[in-house]
């Protein structure tokens, strides 16, 4: 086995990089939920326990949380929540078996423990923020598919551990100085437009979550929904209907209040129809809140700002390298796709700063977009 290192900002980012392309990956199977995931994602993480030191995975873990958010548009959603918590809860406890066991265990084993503790935690979320005792439904078959999802993508991180030439390259060199980004990684110059929206939205967030009436919370959902369509954003409509039905199937199942009808012999009540309605709009509300104001110029100071550009860039590239995936010899090609643009280095360590995604907004922008944070806080004091 050789020498874990802690690795350099250049493979961290790169990792990162491969996250967020499996991320992307993952978004395109259908999901009965929109937080259920196959933890796709986790394949980097994986790897990561065989090359590199707990310090590299933990950071690798937290870089793939926060890209999710900010590529996806998440950051203020519960989607943000659920894969944090699912996230850590696996990391923490795939790392606890790494440091346990070494390679006496194998990435399945890992990928089946970490895939448990991913869902256990997400449930958890599902139980307390979501569906309520509905959520005891749904375990079965989430833990179910979790643990074979996690069996098959441990199998695929072992075969391209064992058999990859990306992973060869990175196994062949001393990785802790392999393209080092110290101070020429690729420093995005942040847009001060994204920084704006992203702070409206944090301004608006709590207003919105508080708010007690069930009539302003579906005003402000059906406001960030118009909004959004208005920015050119697609509005999915589908994926809502069934997060309304099946969170408001889910509350029912405890039924409170006064009885409205009876399917058969169980009686749908007012009270549990209520909370499941509200708890959806916020599900929905937040999700399309944070479309809007959390953008793709984002960007955070220091070494972790420096990090998180070069990951973007890397899954820029990644995303347009030309490669293609075939489902025949997935393996090859997606081996092919990482050691290409891996060797090819992009825009690490030139030092180019990338322009800013967008100009700051003028002084009317700021005014309507500061407005919009104001109404939250309205409708919190008038509710």
């Amino acid at each position: 086995m050789p020498r874990r290192t802690d690795g350099g900002q250049r493979q961290l980012a790169f990792f990162g990089a491969f996250c967020l392309f499996l991320s992307g990956l993952e978004l395109l199977v259908p999901k009965p939920l929109p937080f259920l995931r196959m933890g796709l994602a986790n394949m980097p993480v994986l790897l990561s326990l065989r090359l590199y030191s707990p310090r590299f995975t933990l950071a690798l873990c937290a870089l793939k949380i926060a890209g999710q958010a900010v590529i996806n548009g998440t950051l203020f959603s519960y989607i943000f929540l659920f894969s944090s918590a699912g996230s850590l809860a696996s990391a923490a406890l795939m790392l606890a078996c790494s440091r346990l066991f070494g390679e006496k265990m194998s990435l399945a084993g890992i990928g089946v423990l970490g895939s448990l503790a991913s869902n256990l935690a997400q449930i958890l979320f599902a139980r307390y923020f979501l569906l309520g005792e509905g959520a005891w439904l749904i375990a079965p078959p989430f833990l179910a598919l979790g643990t074979a999802a996690g069996f098959f993508l441990g199998l695929f991180a072992e075969l391209m551990y064992r058999k990859s030439a990306w992973i060869a390259r990175l196994r062949a060199a001393d990785t802790a100085q392999a393209c080092p980004l110290v101070n020429g990684a690729p420093q995005a110059a942040g847009s001060a437009s994204a920084g704006f929206y992203a702070l409206c939205g944090a301004l608006s967030i709590f207003p919105f979550l508080f708010t007690g009436s069930l009539a302003g919370k579906l005003g402000l959902t059906a406001l960030y929904i118009v909004l959004a369509a208005g920015s050119g954003r697609r509005i999915r409509a589908l994926p809502n209907i069934v997060l309304v039905l099946t969170v408001t199937a889910a509350h029912c199942v405890t039924p409170f209040g006064k009885i409205i009808f009876t399917l058969g012999s169980f009686p749908v009540t007012e009270g549990a129809l209520r909370t499941g309605l509200f708890r959806s709009a916020t599900l929905i509300g937040l999700v399309y809140l944070s479309r809007l104001t959390v953008r793709p110029g984002l960007r955070f100071p220091g070494k972790a700002g420096r990090v998180f550009s070069a990951m973007l860039s890397d899954f820029e590239r990644i995303t347009g390298c030309g490669v293609k995936l075939e489902r025949k010899n997935f393996r090859a090609g997606l081996d092919r796709l990482l050691e290409a643009v891996y060797r090819s280095g992009g825009t690490a360590g030139t030092g180019k700063v990338t322009p800013e995604a967008a100009p700051p907004p003028g002084f009317a922008r700021r005014a309507v977009w500061l407005g919009f944070a104001a109404l939250h806080w309205a409708v919190f004091a008038l509710a």
